[in-house]
């Protein structure tokens, strides 16, 4: 049975450090539950899916793909969810992805800790110097901070590579931030700190050829992806390892589906 379906679904994804579980296909079993469809992700990874049950009713666009039973006064939606293995910063990794956030939370041992990014470091390299080429930055959601670090607005910009674009550079400019140097900062407080954009979210890409696999991350850890099989998985992959080549990754204890949605939904629309 093919794992990749008719029409690719934006799924939810976090990452988590694998811990004491054992690679994904090592075992039948993953994350305590039975393992289903396994298959590679290039040459050092692997995947499968896995059926998680929950008490949370899809959102309308998964009604009919959701299979649901009642027992007793309760009823309980069948899910499908994706656990894919991966290296993050010499960190064992999973990547746990789904149609809805609440089953990632779900399905997450209470003793793993997560990933997170910081997306400044992405847009440093994106804007000085690309470290690989493969990657690009097609959105970026960003709040504007003023000289005295107040937070003054946000903004979204658009573009394929578009940290590269005069457009941006004009923009900024108007706004009197200086573009002789990367302006992205992440904001620890309220020091003055000149006029700078602290980054909230934003959409890379991973070039393959002709085709182009978007992954949207958010300064907490919650990504976003069309999943249409291992290719698409072998591609959120890569940019991940992206991610932790330019240092942008972090271990951290703070869930992020416990946090807002808004400004990944500022770069997936």
């Amino acid at each position: 049975m093919s794992s990749t379906p008719a029409n690719p679904l934006y799924y939810r994804a976090i990452m988590v450090e694998r811990g004491e579980f054992p690679p994904v296909g090592a075992r039948d079993r993953v994350l305590g539950r039975r393992a289903i469809r396994v298959g590679q992700i290039g040459d050092d990874g692997a995947y499968c899916h896995v059926k998680l049950q929950s008490e949370a009713p899809p959102p309308p666009y998964l009604e009919s793909l959701v299979k649901s039973e009642r027992h007793g006064n309760t009823v309980l939606y069948t899910y499908d969810v994706c656990v894919a293995d991966t290296i993050i910063a010499d960190h064992a990794a999973l990547i746990l992805a789904g149609p809805t956030r609440r089953v990632l939370s779900e399905l997450r041992p209470p003793n793993l800790l997560f990933v997170r990014f910081n997306l400044e470091r992405i847009c440093d390299d994106q804007f000085s110097s690309r470290s690989d080429p493969r990657v690009t930055l097609a959105r970026v959601h960003a709040r504007i901070y003023g000289e005295k670090g107040e937070a003054v607005k946000s903004i979204t910009f658009y573009g394929r590579d578009v940290l590269k674009s005069q457009a941006l550079r004009d923009v900024l400019r108007g706004m009197r931030i200086a573009v002789d140097s990367p302006p992205f900062v992440r904001m620890l407080g309220s020091r003055s700190i000149g006029r700078r954009l602290e980054i909230q979210s934003c959409r890379l890409l991973w070039e393959d050829g002709e085709s182009l696999f978007p992954l949207n991350i958010d300064k907490f850890g919650n990504l976003s992806f069309r999943f249409d099989g291992a290719l698409s998985l072998l591609a959120v992959s890569n940019l991940l390892r992206y991610a932790a080549d330019v240092q942008a990754a972090e271990i951290t204890t703070a869930d992020p589906t416990k946090r807002s949605e808004a400004a990944l939904r500022a770069v997936q629309s």
